[in-house]
């Protein structure tokens, strides 16, 4: 469920089952501090206070389900007016409804009289300071002689057990709360209402005040009410205000057969939540529809919002907010406006300014405004115009939050424009000039031996040339695949490289053979580390255990050659053609791979690592045995690869197409498919740990037989007609996966995930399934014949005719509750 909302607002959601349906409960909930015109504080804030502050023995706010009845919580301490005091009263009015409690200090019990109560500052109001003890049923959080009590029930001998007295939210577990939770459980319920509250709950149970502090003659808090608090501050004896006039609402959009439906919670104010000392107090609305499903996976979006009750706003609004935000391109800045989504005035913009600076950032800044006043000082006394050579620093507005999408929408317009009329120079300078400019060098060999040459001639000093020389070098690998391919050698001048090549009995670290055709020659063991050798052909060759190390092999070809156990490390290949050749362990380490082709070769036992494969042409190539490790293949298209064998760790396949690929018996661990395209990718005997198929890929009649699968996880892929059989699954999860017509027989999948698991047609005709997570599974038409249901949770699922369960072991199989009919 993805939740709109505003920085300032807070939603707590709840699914739970009454009277045979499954029902959505929201609290929005708004924390605001006590002036005239409140003010909303952040979520952050919010959440940040409430450890310290709520005082909630079960650590509570709000449990997400609608209140039956409005009421009013304070957390906070009892303040003397005046000072220390033996004790005092504090008191919470709201509307007509007024709540008194009768604190006092230290006391002692002596010959069952109260002694006289020791002056106190302050006093918290909380369960641990009320009447109670550690037997005690209706507040084991207490102590025999409280501090807090109610004045119409005060303590005057040690023998009474008045109910403890508080502001606070009662703990669950209390007693006079508990027991209005019902306790039918009985078949029908298990049949029917299963796991959802009995049917004998009263709704009162989940208001967390004393009944003392409820409204039950209405739905709402009382409108506009006037509220008072009496000692509960340190230095204010009296605290006063009014409820603001702001409405929750709430907006979800939900799944239907039909397409979303949008549509409205209702929502009531049904709690304030004072925190005085603070000076802040917490309105929460509740509200709740009913829903299709039990997790609410039906509801796609929720949105909150605060609106003034005086101006409320459309539900088109509140719909196309909800759609604009639900925009990926729109979503992240939209997520800082709140003028949408609350009342005007409730926030103030200095609460979106930038936060206070580090001590070491107040330290640079005055570092430099000094700097700054230096400057003007000496060119004033050179009688220089100081506004004009060093103006006073005008800091920029802060752009409010609210304003952020707006100023970048002019920001981006403004830099349109400018590059519009960037290209509009640019083109008037090359159509003014035309051919009469100046003649650039095509590819970047010769950028790089003219840079060479310049380099020789202005820098003798060998330390500054070295690095210059080592920054060109760089440069020039980089920039090689983006310019011009150089020019190719002639058949004589390509002889004269030939016997030059033959000649460095196989030394030819650094050498400049660029475009030259040394194809045909045996080059065993050469070592071509750091030369420049692009466009060179390589085809026919005999490089068994050659050294390519930093090489620029940029547009080389290596057609039909035999170049196993080469070192290709930081190599650039890009825009490299290799077909037949054999480079069976060989290391590419680190490899420039753009727009690299690569068809019909041999990677057996190789070494691949730290690559990033993009743009790229790979088919009917085989990696036997091969070893990957980091690489990523982005965006391409895979054909007729064969990683039988193989190892991979930590690959990653993004958004790529995948064609017969092959990894029987190969060993994966670490490696993910994302949004990829892979129908009938072969799996067979492989071992798969902690692997990933996310973000909607696809895997039609793919072929995992034998597999054996650890923590793996098929959340959402599409396995329509794929084979799982005697593949061995360990903690994995299909959840939400389409496995109709897959044929999985003999499958091992013990405590593994299948919910919302789509099995329509498919066969687990003797599987094992103990303990696995099945419901809400489509079975219609699935074969589970012969398999061990022990302990599996087929709850919720979908079942026919066609379901079959035939000498299936079913003991302790969980099936309850079944789908209500009327959801189908």
């Amino acid at each position: 469920m993805k939740i709109i909302k505003p920085l300032h607002l807070s939603v707590i959601t709840r699914s739970y089952r009454w009277q045979q349906q499954h029902h959505l409960g929201v609290s929005l909930m708004a924390l605001m501090n006590m002036d005239a015109l409140p003010r909303l504080l952040t979520e952050q804030a919010m959440w940040q206070c409430m450890p310290e502050t709520l005082q909630s023995p079960d650590g509570v706010l709000d449990l997400g389900l609608p209140k039956q009845h409005p009421e009013f919580l304070a957390s906070g301490f009892a303040f003397p007016a005046g000072g220390p005091a033996p004790q005092c009263d504090a008191a919470i009015q709201v509307g007509e409804k007024r709540k008194v409690l009768r604190v006092f200090g230290h006391r002692d019990w002596q010959q069952d009289q109260l002694t006289a109560p020791q002056p106190f500052s302050s006093m918290p109001l909380d369960w641990q300071h009320a009447m109670g003890g550690e037997h005690d049923e209706e507040n084991p959080f207490g102590q025999p002689l409280p501090h807090v009590e109610s004045p119409d029930r005060l303590l005057t001998h040690p023998d009474q057990r008045p109910l403890p007295a508080s502001f606070n939210a009662l703990p669950f577990t209390a007693t006079r709360r508990f027991s209005r939770l019902g306790n039918t459980f009985d078949e029908q319920w298990l049949q029917n209402e299963y796991p959802g509250f009995a049917r004998d709950t009263d709704w009162r149970v989940f208001n967390q005040a004393e009944t003392d502090q409820w409204w039950t003659t209405c739905d709402a808090l009382p409108a506009g009410a006037h509220w008072r608090i009496e000692n509960m501050h340190p230095n204010k004896p009296v605290l006063q205000g009014v409820l603001p006039p702001w409405q929750g609402r709430c907006f979800i959009s939900r799944l239907q057969h039909d397409g979303d439906l949008f549509e409205e919670i209702s929502l009531r104010a049904t709690t304030v939540h004072f925190f005085p000392h603070l000076e802040q107090l917490l309105l929460i609305w509740h509200g709740s529809t009913v829903i299709q499903e039990d997790d609410a996976a039906d509801v796609t979006t929720l949105l909150a919002a605060l609106e003034h009750c005086q101006h409320p706003k459309t539900a088109a609004h509140y719909q196309s907010l909800m759609e604009k935000r639900s925009d990926p391109e729109q979503s992240v800045l939209l997520a800082m406006r709140h003028s949408d989504l609350l009342p005007a005035g409730s926030v103030r913009e200095d609460d979106d300014g930038p936060e206070a600076l580090s001590p070491m950032q107040e330290n640079l800044a005055s570092w430099q405004r000094l700097q700054r006043e230096r400057l003007r000082e000496d060119l004033a006394s050179n009688g220089m115009d100081v506004n004009k050579l060093a103006p006073v620093e005008q800091k920029p507005r802060p752009v409010a939050m609210d304003e952020i999408h707006d100023y970048l929408e002019r920001e981006e317009q403004q830099a349109q424009q400018q590059l519009q009329q960037m290209i509009a120079r640019y083109e008037a300078e090359e159509a003014r000039f035309g051919e009469a400019s100046p003649a650039h060098p095509t590819s970047a060999i010769t950028q790089y031996r003219q840079q060479q040459q310049q380099l020789a001639e202005d820098l003798p000093d060998p330390k500054q040339h070295a690095q210059v020389q080592q920054a060109l070098y760089d440069n020039y690998r980089f920039t090689a695949p983006e310019l011009d391919s150089p020019t190719r050698l002639t058949p004589e001048q390509s002889q004269q490289v030939r016997q030059a090549v033959m000649a460095r009995d196989g030394d030819c670290r650094k050498m400049d053979l660029t475009g030259a055709d040394l194809s045909g020659l045996d080059l065993r063991h050469y070592d071509f580390s750091h030369a420049l050798l692009e466009a060179v052909d390589f085809s026919h060759c005999q490089l068994e255990g050659s050294l390519f190390s930093h090489a620029m092999l940029a547009r080389a070809e290596f057609h039909h050659s035999q170049a196993t156990d080469c070192a290709f490390d930081n190599a650039n290949l890009a825009l490299a053609q290799c077909y037949y050749t054999d480079f069976s362990g060989s290391v590419f380490s680190e490899v420039d791979c753009r727009d690299l082709l690569l068809e019909q070769c041999i990677f057996d036992r190789a070494l691949l690592h730290d690559l990033t494969i993009s743009s790229a042409t790979l088919a009917h190539c085989r990696f036997h045995g091969a070893q990957l490790e980091s690489c990523t293949f982005l965006e391409i298209t895979l054909q007729s690869l064969d990683f039988s064998h193989a190892t991979l760790r930590k690959v990653s396949f993004i958004e790529c197409h995948l064609l017969a690929l092959l990894f029987t018996q190969a060993q994966l661990r670490g490696v993910g498919w994302i949004t990829c395209q892979a129908p009938e990718i072969d799996f067979q005997h492989a071992q798969l740990n902690d692997c990933v198929f996310a973000a909607g890929t696809q895997l039609p009649r793919a072929r995992f037989n034998g597999a054996r699968m650890t923590q793996c996880n098929l959340r959402g892929c599409l396995l329509q007609q794929s084979q799982f059989r005697l593949a061995h699954l360990v903690n994995s999860d299909l959840s939400e996966a389409d496995c109709s017509q897959a044929d999985m027989r003999q499958l091992q999948a013990n405590d593994c995930q299948f919910i919302r698991t789509r099995f329509q047609q498919a066969r687990l005709t003797d599987s094992n399934l103990t303990g696995a997570f099945m419901s809400k599974t489509q079975l219609q038409g699935c074969d589970l014949s012969g398999c061990n249901l022990f302990r599996t949770d087929i709850a919720q699922s979908w079942v026919d005719k066609e379901t079959r369960f035939d000498d299936a072991w079913t003991s302790g199989m969980k099936s309850v509750p079944s789908r209500d009919k009327a959801r189908g």
